[in-house]
């Protein structure tokens, strides 16, 4: 049968199933942390961090799956970034990674030494109102209390 008579008994079927929010324990690499200028998804000069999932501790997804983050780049929040650079600093020092917060440019020379360090986080799904959609969220979780994530998320019976 050549490619003809394939495409004549072919019937599509939807591909459209989309990705389940992220909902567990995660052992992620970072991927990237970057710098960026305002755009039009992000309305101030922000930081970009983009995690792998290596390995689910608990929870669904599978390796290879990414969570990302935007951070503005001020002291203050803005309507399309929540988290500022303090919170970039503080999830990196609670990830046990350092980076030298001195100076921007001291900073910013930082991130370029994180990619592939090991970051655990739990993810969440988010109702902002009970007919919205739900919203992916994360956070970054010390090393040292992973195992009791893991044992509180499989002793929960739901």
């Amino acid at each position: 049968m050549g490619l003809n008579e394939y495409l004549a008994g072919l019937k599509p079927e939807s591909v459209d199933t989309g990705f389940d929010n992220l909902k567990g324990v995660y052992k992620m690499k970072v991927k990237a942390i970057t710098v960026n200028e305002a755009n039009q998804y992000i309305d101030v000069p922000h930081y970009k961090i983009d995690l792998e999932v290596l390995e689910v501790l608990d929870g669904n997804g599978s390796p290879g799956r990414t969570l990302r983050r935007n951070y503005a780049k001020a002291e203050m929040p803005s309507e399309k970034a929540s988290k500022t650079v303090k919170n970039l600093v503080n999830d990196l020092f609670t990830a046990g990674l350092s980076v030298d917060s001195s100076s921007v440019e001291a900073l910013e020379a930082s991130f370029e030494s994180l990619r592939e360090s090991i970051v655990y986080v739990k993810a969440y799904g988010w109702k902002p109102q009970p007919d919205s959609d739900e919203i992916q969220m994360w956070n970054v979780k010390a090393e040292k209390n992973v195992k009791k994530l893991i044992e509180k998320a499989s002793a929960t019976p739901f």
